[in-house]
């Protein structure tokens, strides 16, 4: 509620104006329960009619059948991209009211003690420096965060593997390929990443 109170306050005292019969509860939720708050929540038969969720969770309720389908005309002013990235099953569930962006970033150091000259663009490019990074530095190319809700998941979506139904794809199969190579080649990143890859 700190950072955003005087915006969400702003526009509950505007829709209760403009709406007298209507009675608007906020309730916060610290984020470590909110997947098990909001999961009881869904369950009852008084279940919220709008909730702040993670695309990721968003996904999981979909799934479950426990949220409404958002008519994808009711969102032509937003950006598409962020948009299409929020549907499930070519359906969508959901509303952006804000957005994020990934940052990457490298050691220039480093680059200059292995006498790489050009920066990598993808993660083939990334491999293929990582043994001439390591020899030259003693230092790992990568370290990935491997989780269910991180950058693996966001590396597949770079790929174009974004649905449930893309994981067990080719295109699925050789990025993962790719980063068990690199994980056994022990030169992109340290090797209990391979145990995981694997």
């Amino acid at each position: 509620m700190g950072d955003f109170s005087d915006y969400m306050y702003k526009i509950i005292r505007t829709y209760e104006k403009e709406h007298p019969n209507v009675q608007i509860k906020w309730v916060d939720v610290p984020f470590s329960e909110g997947e098990k708050r909001t999961l009881a929540a869904v369950m009852t038969d008084n279940p919220p009619d709008l909730i702040n969720l993670n695309p990721d969770f968003s996904a999981i309720l979909a799934q479950k059948g426990t949220l409404e389908e958002v008519e994808e005309e009711a969102l032509a002013s937003f950006n598409q991209e962020v948009v299409k990235a929020l549907k499930y099953n070519d359906k969508l569930y959901s509303i952006p009211w804000y957005a994020t962006s990934a940052i990457t970033i490298y050691n220039k150091d480093l680059f200059t003690k292995s006498g790489i000259i050009r920066l990598p663009k993808t993660y083939k490019e990334l491999g293929s420096i990582s043994e001439k990074l390591k020899e030259n530095t003693g230092a790992y190319a990568y370290l990935p965060t491997i989780t269910e809700n991180d950058s693996m998941v966001k590396i597949l979506n770079k790929y174009g593997v974004a649905e449930v139904s893309d994981f067990n794809s080719y295109t699925s199969q050789k990025v993962f390929d790719m980063f068990k190579n690199f994980a056994e080649r022990g030169n992109l990143f340290k090797q209990y990443v391979s145990e995981i890859v694997k």
